[in-house]
């Protein structure tokens, strides 16, 4: 969800739209994040503006290319690991950006 957040709020290259994203995107967890002996603030919540939204579970699917994914073993313990990149921009008539997506994530594994 962290990543999410601070690539809908921060993706520039402008350091002042970055550190105002950033900042938005703490407000934002302060004000949803709730930890499971925190059930009240919920309830807090939903008298104050009616309605909450609960996210109590986040998937994802990794989908990697061979050439991305390394094995190696090594003293006896195999580790697979990855590494992903992705970048997406489009841009309007004018050739102004109207999104812009990076993405980048890594995960490893040992057995």
């Amino acid at each position: 969800m962290l990543e999410f957040l601070l690539g809908q709020y921060c993706s520039s290259d402008d350091e002042s739209v970055i550190e105002k994203g950033v900042q938005n995107v703490k407000h934002i967890l302060a004000d949803n994040f709730v930890r499971p002996d925190e059930s009240q603030k919920i309830l807090s919540q939903l008298r104050k503006i009616g309605s909450h939204t609960i996210i109590d579970m986040a998937t994802v699917r990794l989908d990697m290319k061979k050439e991305n994914v390394k094995a190696e073993l090594k003293d006896g313990y195999l580790t697979i690991s990855a590494v992903s990149a992705a970048r997406n921009d489009e841009k309007n008539s004018d050739g102004l950006y109207i999104r812009r997506e990076r993405y980048a994530g890594s995960g490893s594994r040992s057995f």
